[in-house]
């Protein structure tokens, strides 16, 4: 099995998290998907049992909105379908997690069409894209 690690996270305001996973032109929306339900699994257990696993000083697991994010270019999702699939999965993630006490989301995402990659970017004009991305609906 591959390496798996969040590509990025944001804690915009103590109860509101995000986790992201960024494509470029590797694997597919759908194994995409099963990283993110992986890792927010990870994070649901990580909180239900904080104490135990000596996690009660981290405040990312004090959120109690998760926003899960597929963010890629729109090539990437080309001649795709991922509608139903997004719902659904928003759908049986919402009713796992709203059990305990969060509320998530999920989406496909893309960057705004100006976005190229790779492309020598200024942080601060890389992170307008993060934020125009995964603010947009």
């Amino acid at each position: 099995m591959k390496r798996m690690a969040i590509d990025l996270a944001q804690l915009p305001d103590p109860k509101f998290f995000r986790i992201v996973e960024l494509k470029i032109g590797s694997d597919t929306p759908l194994y995409a998907s099963f990283e993110l339900i992986i890792y927010s699994l990870f994070w649901l257990h990580s909180r239900m049992d904080s104490e135990k696993l000596g996690y009660e000083d981290r405040c990312v697991l004090l959120a109690n909105n998760l926003d899960l994010s597929v963010l890629a270019p729109s090539t990437f999702y080309l001649n795709q379908d991922l509608d139903w699939l997004a719902k659904f999965l928003s759908t049986g993630l919402k009713q796992l997690f709203s059990a305990r006490g969060v509320d998530v989301q999920f989406a496909y995402r893309s960057f705004p069409v100006a976005f190229r990659w790779p492309y020598p970017y200024q942080d601060t004009a890389l992170l307008k894209f993060f934020d125009d991305a995964l603010t947009s609906e």
